[in-house]
């Protein structure tokens, strides 16, 4: 009978299996924000906190793209085309038409004769303009040109 017992015991143990924890949900697909090609020179990608040599393909959301003396990249995404020069650091946001230059230049055809935000005040270029944009360090602060025409 003991013998009986302990058979039955142990089989009730191992049909009821131990419970999991649960397990985080999977990380979801980023979105393409724009495509990088057309590099040339030193061009860094980072992106999760690790930085690389960019190579042509997809940029996400926080992506930041970083070119060196004599780099230069192309993002297409959009209908948009920018152009990211040398010595430069742009922050890649949710499009193309969220212009996050950190510091050097970039150049762009712009589409939609969209209003842009300077430290100038409210700029709005219109449709198949050629914008330049310039960030760069003076005293410590930041300036922002955006000029409009052949550049």
């Amino acid at each position: 009978m003991r013998a009986l017992t302990a058979v039955a015991l142990c089989a009730l143990l191992f049909a009821c299996p131990e419970e999991l924890p649960p397990q985080p949900p999977p990380r979801p697909t980023p979105v393409t924000v724009a495509m990088l090609s057309d590099l040339a020179g030193k061009v860094t990608l980072t992106r999760d906190g690790a930085s690389n040599p960019a190579t042509n393909g997809a940029l996400y959301e926080g992506d930041v793209l970083a070119t060196g003396g004599g780099g230069h990249a192309l993002l297409r995404g959009g209908g948009r085309e920018v152009e990211l020069l040398e010595n430069s650091r742009f922050t890649v946001g949710k499009s193309l038409a969220e212009l996050s230059l950190d510091v050097g230049e970039l150049v762009f055809l712009e589409s939609d004769a969209g209003a842009y935000q300077t430290s100038l005040g409210s700029v709005r270029p219109g449709a198949g303009a050629r914008v330049k944009l310039q960030a760069g360090g003076v005293d410590g602060g930041d300036t922002f040109e955006v000029g409009v025409g052949e550049l």
